[in-house]
């Protein structure tokens, strides 16, 4: 295993964590509409929003993986170190 050392308390030293959740954000209408019962969307809408989303969540798992960020282990130093 890798460690890094970091400044940061949280994950904004993979910032591609961050882009992961501003994927979810996009569908956050599909998904409210599911958690609250709603039916304003139709059934294939929702479909195709989850296959969509689960694609760009998958590809950017794959990509995390490929850069060996599930391989490292991160550790906070202090800026001085």
């Amino acid at each position: 295993m890798k460690v890094v050392k970091t400044i940061y308390e949280g994950w904004e030293c993979v910032p591609e964590f961050a882009e992961v959740a501003e994927v979810i954000n996009c569908y956050r209408g599909t998904l409210f509409e599911i958690e609250y019962m709603q039916r304003k969307l139709s059934a294939k809408d929702i479909i195709e929003d989850l296959k969509d989303l689960s694609f760009r969540i998958s590809s950017a798992c794959e990509e995390l993986q490929r850069q060996g960020v599930d391989e490292m282990i991160f550790e906070t130093i202090k800026e001085s170190e």
